[in-house]
């Protein structure tokens, strides 16, 4: 069954019309395809991973949706063809694990849990938090991209980027930005 979300209901207003026309009535119609949506009436659709997603797109939601509601984002790697983030959330240490294709769009989420985040090397925790608060008005994290020198770019479904740089501690949202917007010149 998939998981319905306050970002997923906008996503869905925007495509059906501007704020505020959404009525319950045409909410209730739509329930049937929820179950369409989440690939279980779709023969070779795609079963939903753990979280729900079973598209691209709902991937791309959802990792928006678990980055900005993380108490601390601690750290960001590239793997070869994944960018994970150590988020901690209710007190319990997270892998958010976002799959990208050849172009860096971001095609599954997935998590990984890691235990008490007590244990974690105090001096990390939440280096990467601007990240979350920028992301709370963010639908989705539409691609990633990963330098040679290991930097990473998150890119937004309204062109916002955001630059990481992992053996860096403290990075800023503005440092970020600024250093994101000067690369795409």
């Amino acid at each position: 069954m998939a998981t319905i979300t306050a970002k997923s209901l906008i996503i869905l207003g925007k495509s059906l019309g501007p704020a505020g026309e959404l009525h319950l009535g045409m909410l209730i119609s739509l329930l049937p395809l929820v179950s369409l949506v989440s690939g279980d009436l779709l023969a070779g659709g795609g079963a939903p991973d753990e979280l729900g997603v079973s598209t691209p797109r709902g991937a791309q939601v959802r990792l928006a949706e678990l980055l900005a509601e993380a108490d601390a984002i601690d750290a960001v790697s590239a793997r070869r063809d994944a960018v994970v983030f150590t988020v901690e959330r209710a007190g319990a240490m997270q892998e958010v694990v976002a799959t990208v294709d050849a172009r860096g769009q971001v095609v599954a989420v997935a998590f990984d849990a890691r235990g008490d985040a007590a244990a974690r090397d105090s001096h990390a925790h939440g280096s990467l938090g601007w990240l979350s608060r920028e992301l709370d008005d963010a639908l989705a994290i539409t691609a990633i991209a990963v330098d040679r020198d290991g930097t990473i770019t998150a890119i937004t479904d309204d062109e916002r980027r955001y630059r990481m740089i992992p053996t860096r501690d403290g990075n800023t949202a503005v440092e970020a930005r600024w250093a994101a917007a000067w690369d795409a010149r």
